[in-house]
């Protein structure tokens, strides 16, 4: 699963990651983990304009889907401040 986060800064989407409690980060091998990485498809595409911000992708591990689920709604309280 990818999420588009913007409009919004670099920071901010640091902030979201880091906020992430059951989310590790790093990029998914297919493990029973959830993972998150943020990327900026700006500097990875060769058309740049198609991209307005910065994604973190999600890779689901086996962690309970409520669980998940609160952990991502309290790690986007940063974009409300």
């Amino acid at each position: 699963m990818t999420v588009e986060c913007g409009p919004c800064s670099p920071a901010q989407v640091d902030a979201f990651v880091d906020g992430l409690r059951l989310f590790r980060i790093g990029w998914s091998w297919a493990g029973p983990i959830s993972l998150a990485v943020p990327y900026d498809l700006r500097h990875m595409r060769s058309k740049p304009h198609d991209y307005r911000g910065i994604m973190v992708r999600l890779c689901i591990g086996l962690e309970s889907v409520d669980d998940l689920i609160a952990d991502l709604v309290q790690a986007m309280r940063v974009f409300e401040g």
